[in-house]
C-alpha cells in the first residue's frame, strides 16, 4: 500500500511495516530466556504469510473469506499462521489453550463445535490429537501440501474486504466450555491501535508480551499496536516468567522494552520475587520503559506503588505503570490512568482508578438503585468505534450486552470521581476475575453441583470472589449447605476436598475458603435465588467467621533422584484437604542448567518454601533422595527456630552413597519406568541391560517410545525433556555420592519397603542394618518406622498405593497433622 494511505485492512498494517525499510520485526524467545532468540523481520513475516496463504487457498482451507480456527503452542507459530489466514482472505479465530483436565477440555471443544460446526482447525501434527478426539475438522500444517480438495488450479487472491467486515475472532476466558467468540472488524482493530498509539505516544518503542497470543492484551495491546507503529516486539513464553517472576524486569531491561502488559497478581509476584534477589545481584536499565499497562483485574494501589519504586530505582520515567481498564470486547484497554500510581496514593485509594477513556470512546454510568451505595455509581456502559461487532453465533449473548443505540453494558460497576477518573467497584454480572481470566459464578457453581459430591445440598451453593491479602489478588470463596453425609471430620474433609477439586478444574486455583453454612445463613429470595452480593457482604463483614474451617497443615513434597514430581501424582487424591506443594529440580526446563551443588539446591528450596509459607510449623515428605532433602531442610528450619511437625522419608537410608550414589548413569531414569508406565520392575531392569551401551541420544529416543501416548501428551514429554531428566538425575546422583549426613532433627518418620536389587541388601538387612541408622540422626531417637507393602518402586503405584496412603495419613495424624 502507498506509505501515506489510510489502512483499511489489518493486512495493510503488516504490509506497511514490511515495506518501511526500518528493519523492525519480532524477537521470539520460544526456547527460553537462557537460549538464543530468533528474529523475524516484518518483511519476512509478510512474505511467509503470503506464501502460506497460497498453500491454504490451494488446499481449500480458506474459501471465499471463510473462517479458520488456529491452535498452536508457541508465539511464533501463532503469529505466522494468523497472518497466513488473513493474507489468504480468511477470518482467523485464535483458539485459547485447551485444558489438561479431560472433562473441561471436552466441554471446551464441544462448545467450539457448537459455535463453529465443521470450520477447519489449523494446528500442528503434535497438537492435532487433542482436537481430533472430539471429531472436529482438524488440518495439520505439516499436511497442507497433501490436501488438494479445493478444485482450484492455482492460488487466487483474496476478495476485497470492506473495513467493517470481520477481521479476527478471539475467545473469552470462560473455561468450562462456555467461552464466547468475540468478533472484531478491521476498522475496530485499526482504530483501537491508532488511538492507543496517539494517546500514549508509543511510536518508536519496543513492545513485549508474555501472555498467550489468544489473549486480547497480547493480540491487540501489544502485537497489532507494535505493527501499527512499525516497532519491534518481543514474545516471551508464559512459563518462563511465571516460574521466576522477577525476570519480568530483566526482560524489560535486556530488550529495552517501552511497552508491555501485566495483570495486578503477576506484578505483585514479580515485585516480591525481585525483592528476594538482592539489588546488588542485578544490573538493570529501565530507562526505555514508557508503559506497563496493568489491567485484567482490580489493581491494588499498594502493589502498583511497590512496582513503581522498582521501576524508578532502575531509571524508568514517572508514571510508567498505568492502571487500565478494558475488555476483550473493547480490544483490550480503553481507559488508562496517566498519573498512576501517584494519583491514587495521594487520594488514599485502596484500588487504583483507571483514568479516562481513549478519545472517541463514550462512557456513561447507569444507576442500578438496588445495591448502589450512591446515585453516582452504577453499571458502566461504553460506546464508540473500538466496541466489538458481537459474539459469533451467539445472538442471545450479543443482545444481552448491547442496547439498541449501540451502548455496550460491560457488567462492571463503577463511578467517576471528582476529577472525572473512572473507579471500578465490582461486577454486576457476578463474574470472578481470577489471575486475569473471567469466570462466572454460575459456571463454578455448576461445576460443583454437577460433580455428584456427597454431603452437598443441591441449589444451596454460592461462589463469589474476595480479595486475598496473601495472594494479593482475587480468590474464590464457596458457601454450601452440608447434608448428613458431611457429618464428622472424615466425611466433611471428603466433601471439602471434592468441592475444591471441582473449583480447581474450572479456574486452576484452590478456593480461599469453602464454608459449610446452615440454611438459615443461605436465605433465598421469593423466586428461590441466593443473593451472592449480599452473601459476599456478610462474608467480608466477618459474619461467617465461626463457620470457617481452618486450613489443614501444608505439606511439601520433595522429589526423588530423577528431579521430577510426577511420582506424586497418584498420591494426591488420597491426601486430606490441605495445601500441597511439590518441588521440581532445576534443569528440566529449556535453557536451565542443573544445580552446581547440594548447598545451592538447599538454598533454593529453602527460600521457595519460606516464600510459600513464611512461618512454621512445616511438614515435608521426601521420596528416596527427597528424604535426604527433607532431613537437610528440616535442620535449616529448626536452626532458625521453626518447628517441623513432620520430616518424612520414603525408603531412604541416612546415607545414599551405597544406593543411588553408586548406580550407573541413567539407572534412575529407568527406575521411573514402572512408576509411569505399564512396565514391571523386571522388564525395566531388562531394558537397562539392553540399552547399557547405547549413546545418550539413542537411549532417550528409545525410552521415549516406552511411554504411552496419553502420558506423553498429558505430561508434554519429548526426547529433549527426557535428556534433561537424565542430566538432572546425574546431578542428583553425584550429590548423593558426596553426601555424609550430620546433625540431628527433632522427629523423623521413615517408610520402609523392600529395597531395589542394586541397593545390595535383603529386606531384613535393609530394615535392621540400613534404615535403622536414622536413630543416630534424630534427637532422643524420636524416629518412627512404618512398614509398607511392596518395593521401593511399587509402593506408590496401584494397587499398593491404597495401603501406603493409609499408613501415611496415620503417620501424619500421629504427629498431630
Amino acid at each position: 500500500m502507498p506509505p501515506q494511505s489510510t489502512p483499511k485492512h489489518i493486512l495493510d498494517l503488516l504490509q506497511r511495516a514490511a515495506e518501511s525499510g526500518s528493519g523492525t520485526g519480532i524477537r521470539y524467545l520460544d526456547k527460553g530466556l537462557n537460549e538464543s532468540a530468533s528474529f523475524v523481520l516484518y518483511a519476512q513475516l509478510y512474505q511467509r504469510a503470503k506464501d502460506n496463504a497460497s498453500r491454504l487457498l490451494e488446499a481449500g482451507v480458506v474459501k471465499n473469506g471463510s473462517t479458520v480456527i488456529t491452535y498452536f503452542d508457541t508465539h511464533s507459530d501463532n503469529v505466522l499462521w494468523f497472518w497466513s489466514v488473513v493474507a489468504a482472505g480468511g477470518v482467523c479465530a485464535v483458539l485459547n489453550p485447551v485444558s489438561n483436565e479431560p472433562k473441561t477440555a471436552a466441554g471446551q471443544l464441544d462448545n467450539l463445535r457448537a459455535l463453529f460446526g465443521s470450520t477447519p482447525i489449523l494446528t500442528s501434527h503434535k497438537l492435532s490429537s487433542i482436537i481430533a478426539s472430539r471429531k472436529l475438522n482438524v488440518v495439520s500444517v505439516e499436511g497442507l501440501g497433501r490436501r488438494q480438495d479445493s478444485g482450484l488450479s492455482s492460488p487466487t487472491e483474496p476478495n476485497p474486504i470492506d473495513s467493517h467486515d470481520i477481521a479476527a475472532i478471539l475467545f473469552t476466558s470462560g473455561s468450562t466450555g462456555h467461552s464466547k467468540a468475540v468478533k472484531f472488524s478491521h476498522a475496530q482493530l485499526i482504530e483501537s491501535v491508532r488511538a492507543k498509539s496517539a494517546y500514549l505516544s508509543t511510536k518508536g518503542r519496543a513492545f513485549m508480551s508474555w501472555v498467550s497470543f489468544d489473549h486480547s492484551a497480547c493480540f491487540c495491546e501489544v502485537h497489532l499496536h507494535a505493527i501499527f507503529n512499525g516497532d519491534d516486539q518481543v514474545f516471551v513464553p508464559t512459563t518462563e516468567l511465571v516460574s521466576e517472576p522477577w525476570r519480568f524486569f530483566q526482560v524489560l531491561s535486556d530488550n529495552k522494552i517501552g511497552y508491555t502488559f501485566s495483570p495486578n497478581f503477576f506484578l505483585a509476584a514479580a515485585a516480591e520475587s525481585f525483592s528476594k534477589q538482592g539489588s546488588d545481584a542485578l544490573s538493570l536499565d529501565l530507562s526505555n520503559l514508557s508503559t506497563i499497562m496493568c489491567g485484567g483485574e482490580a489493581n491494588r494501589t499498594k502493589t502498583l506503588a511497590a512496582v513503581d519504586e522498582v521501576l524508578k530505582q532502575y531509571g524508568a520515567p514517572p508514571h510508567s505503570i498505568k492502571a487500565a481498564y478494558g475488555l476483550s470486547e473493547t480490544c483490550s484497554a480503553c481507559f488508562y490512568n496517566l498519573e498512576s500510581p501517584d494519583y491514587d496514593v495521594a487520594n488514599s485509594n485502596t484500588f487504583a482508578s483507571v483514568g479516562k477513556p481513549l478519545p472517541g470512546l463514550e462512557c456513561k454510568i447507569v444507576p442500578t438503585f438496588d445495591d448502589a451505595e450512591s446515585e453516582q455509581e452504577g453499571v458502566i456502559h461504553l460506546r464508540g468505534p473500538v466496541i466489538f461487532m458481537g459474539y459469533h453465533n451467539n445472538e442471545a449473548a450479543t443482545s444481552a450486552c448491547m442496547t439498541e443505540d449501540n451502548w455496550m453494558n460491560t457488567g462492571d460497576i463503577g463511578r467517576f470521581d471528582e476529577n472525572g477518573n473512572l473507579q471500578l467497584l465490582g461486577r454486576a454480572k457476578e463474574v470472578l476475575i481470577l489471575n486475569g481470566n473471567n469466570y462466572s459464578s454460575f459456571e463454578l457453581e455448576y461445576a460443583i453441583e454437577s460433580s455428584n459430591i456427597a454431603g452437598l445440598t443441591p441449589s444451596f451453593t454460592a461462589v463469589f470472589s474476595t480479595w486475598d491479602q496473601e495472594r494479593d489478588s482475587e480468590a474464590p470463596v464457596v458457601l454450601f449447605n452440608p447434608t448428613e453425609d458431611a457429618i464428622g471430620p472424615k466425611n466433611l474433609r471428603a466433601t471439602l476436598r471434592a468441592i475444591d477439586k471441582a473449583v480447581f478444574s474450572v479456574c486452576a486455583q484452590k478456593a480461599l475458603h469453602i464454608i459449610p453454612l446452615p440454611k438459615s445463613q443461605l436465605p433465598k429470595s421469593t423466586i428461590g435465588k441466593l443473593s451472592r452480593a449480599k452473601l459476599r457482604q456478610s462474608f467480608e463483614k466477618g459474619l461467617f467467621g465461626d463457620y470457617i474451617i481452618d486450613n489443614a497443615q501444608t505439606l511439601f513434597l520433595l522429589h526423588p533422584g530423577a528431579g521430577e514430581f510426577l511420582c506424586w501424582i497418584g498420591l494426591l487424591k488420597y491426601l486430606p484437604d490441605r495445601p500441597i506443594y511439590a518441588l521440581r529440580a532445576k534443569g528440566l526446563h529449556p535453557g536451565e542448567g542443573t544445580f552446581d551443588s547440594l548447598d545451592e539446591l538447599l538454598d533454593t528450596y529453602y527460600k521457595a518454601i519460606r516464600r510459600t509459607q513464611p512461618k512454621g510449623p512445616y511438614a515435608m515428605l521426601g521420596y528416596c533422595f527427597g528424604g535426604l532433602l527433607a532431613f537437610e531442610l528440616t535442620k535449616r528450619f529448626e536452626a532458625e527456630g521453626e518447628q517441623v511437625l513432620f520430616c518424612g522419608g520414603i525408603d531412604n537410608p541416612p546415607s545414599l552413597k551405597s544406593t543411588i550414589g553408586q548406580v550407573r548413569y541413567r539407572s534412575l531414569m529407568i527406575d521411573l519406568l514402572p512408576v509411569v508406565s505399564k512396565y514391571t520392575e523386571d522388564e525395566a531392569r531388562a531394558f537397562a541391560e539392553e540399552t547399557a551401551d547405547l549413546s545418550d541420544e539413542d537411549f532417550y529416543a528409545l525410552l521415549f517410545n516406552k511411554f504411552s501416548p496419553r502420558f506423553i501428551e498429558s505430561m508434554d514429554i519429548t526426547v529433549p525433556r527426557l535428556q534433561a531428566f537424565g542430566r538432572v538425575e546425574d546431578c542428583m546422583r553425584l550429590m548423593a555420592a558426596n553426601y555424609d549426613p550430620e546433625g540431628q532433627v527433632a522427629t523423623a518418620d521413615i517408610f520402609c519397603a523392600d529395597p531395589m536389587p542394586h541397593f545390595g541388601a535383603t529386606p531384613e538387612a535393609w530394615r535392621s542394618d540400613v534404615l535403622s541408622g536414622w536413630k543416630s540422626y534424630v534427637k532422643d531417637q524420636n524416629v518412627r518406622f512404618h512398614e509398607v507393602l511392596g518395593t521401593h518402586i511399587s509402593l506408590i503405584k496401584e494397587p499398593l498405593i491404597e495401603d501406603f496412603q493409609r499408613i501415611l495419613n496415620e503417620a501424619l495424624a500421629g504427629r498431630g497433622i
